[in-house]
């Protein structure tokens, strides 16, 4: 089962938001390699059926002999065309839009996916919305692949000279987007829409606890463990993350280090000590008490 990532997460709220609006009319659009797909709202709802089930079904044959495509591209191609409202070239895919959503609708994006003039010139009748994540590709750039600045650069330009609104996700994220943005030329109206979470339920049914001492594992992933390392290194929003859990790790004792080790394998953690590891290794001053 492939594991979102935090983009992933934010795409999947909207479309909860937007299938909770029972009042508008919801249409998805996804990009195939045959071209696009149009998905009305019955559609759109499978999708998040099958974002929180895992159940995708298996590749159709028009996946299965695409080199091209890894396991997950072909399984998520081969749903999206099972449940289709309308489906077309991507040469067609104006004449698509055009013929089956209704006048004045506002085209949303807040993947950094399809950020392209092709895309672009589809839903040029509409209100066009794309949500910026962050500006990393451009601030720093030593942690990313070869070629995602110039990539990320020219959807930022796009997004600059077409763009109806930008929504960020904080206001550090606002002022970084408006820092390039300035640069580049326009700056649309921006909009700071705060991310939230799902308040987790604690299931003591199934996990019981088997220790009067009840512990909390947190585990810090970013996608890319290059961009981990810069930002731990003295740059970045982590740092302060880093400080934070140094000072917990320092109030750890032996003891409870050791009960942590035998505790894990129950609740099926990483390693409790792995990131402890991780700072010593940045040059963090540890002391054990």
């Amino acid at each position: 089962m492939l594991h979102p990532t935090g983009v992933d997460r934010v795409e999947r709220a909207y479309l909860r938001a937007l299938l909770a609006d029972s009042k508008s009319q919801l249409f998805g659009i996804s990009r195939t390699a045959l071209g696009f797909v149009l998905l009305d709202r019955r559609g759109c709802l499978a999708v998040a059926t099958a974002l929180d089930s895992g159940a995708w079904g298996d590749a159709d044959l028009l996946s299965k002999f695409n080199p091209r495509l890894d396991q997950a591209r072909r399984i998520g191609q081969s749903f999206v065309r099972r449940i289709a409202f309308k489906k077309a070239r991507k040469s067609r895919l104006l004449a698509m839009l055009e013929t089956h959503l209704p006048r004045n609708y506002t085209y949303i994006n807040v993947g950094h996916s399809n950020l392209n003039p092709r895309m672009f010139d589809g839903v040029d009748a509409a209100q066009k919305v794309v949500l910026i994540h962050d500006t990393i590709p451009l601030d720093l750039p030593n942690t990313q692949r070869l070629g995602a600045r110039d990539e990320f650069y020219q959807k930022l330009k796009l997004v600059s000279e077409r763009a109806d609104r930008v929504i960020c996700t904080s206001s550090q994220c606002e002022a970084d987007v408006r820092r390039h943005l300035d640069k580049i030329g326009r700056v649309p109206p921006i909009t700071t829409a705060l991310l939230g979470i799902d308040v987790p339920v604690l299931d003591t049914k199934s996990h019981p606890p088997e220790s009067p001492c009840f512990l909390i594992f947190c585990k810090i992933g970013v996608l890319r463990l290059r961009r981990f390392i810069f930002a731990a290194s003295g740059a970045g929003t982590m740092r302060p993350f880093l400080r934070d859990w140094t000072r917990v790790f320092q109030t750890l004792s032996s003891k409870t280090i050791c009960r942590m080790r035998k505790l894990r394998r129950y609740f099926q953690v990483p390693r409790p000590c792995c990131f402890r590891r991780i700072l010593k290794g940045l040059g963090c001053r540890l002391r054990r008490p």
